[in-house]
């Protein structure tokens, strides 16, 4: 039993959390065409980990928020979270946004997808320039982890550290065809 002990001790330190919650996003409903709610209550909820899970078919959702620390948010594999068209009207909109946060990870399994609609974004603006409408929107957070992401087609950046974030971490993820750049620090 020490040794037991022991052992998930030291893998709590060395993985920088206690065991804890996991739960499925899909515990939470899923509706095809606007998941928001579901992926939001999964969010809220008072699990360490949430599981995007496979449902055999895209994640549609709004805008997405952070409300609390101490979270790692996990896309299985082969999962698409896609930007919800028409959910994002206003320039300042951002997908999943955090400010004010501690300790959150994103972490990507092998073919799974965080992908936005920079086309659709181009045709609201008359005179679009990019630079708003992030994929991941971060302000004010302390200890952000971005681990095998795949981010595409935002309005503006795929990942956006803000003013205030302090020890962000942004590894083996891909950024790709951003109406801006990839990552702003």
């Amino acid at each position: 039993r020490n040794v037991l002990a022991t052992a998930l001790v030291v893998f709590s330190a060395v993985s920088g959390h206690a065991a804890g919650i996991t739960v499925k996003a899909s515990q939470f409903g899923y509706d095809r065409g606007d998941a928001t709610k579901c992926l939001q209550a999964a969010l809220d909820s008072d699990a360490d980990t949430v599981v995007i899970d496979q449902v055999g078919a895209e994640w549609l959702a709004g805008r997405l928020r952070i409300n609390r620390d101490n979270l790692t948010i996990v896309f299985a594999e082969g999962v698409t979270l896609r930007a919800l068209p028409g959910a994002f009207p206003k320039k300042t909109d951002s997908f999943i946004a955090a400010s004010g946060r501690k300790n959150i990870a994103f972490v990507g399994q092998k073919g799974s997808l965080v992908t936005m609609n920079k086309e659709e974004y181009r045709q609201i603006d008359a005179r679009f320039q990019g630079g708003h409408r992030h994929a991941f929107r971060l302000m004010n957070n302390d200890g952000v982890t971005f681990r095998g992401m795949t981010i595409t087609s935002s309005g503006g950046d795929g990942i956006y550290v803000g003013h205030g974030c302090r020890n962000v971490l942004i590894e083996d993820t891909s950024c790709l065809n951003h109406a801006r750049q990839g990552i702003s620090v």
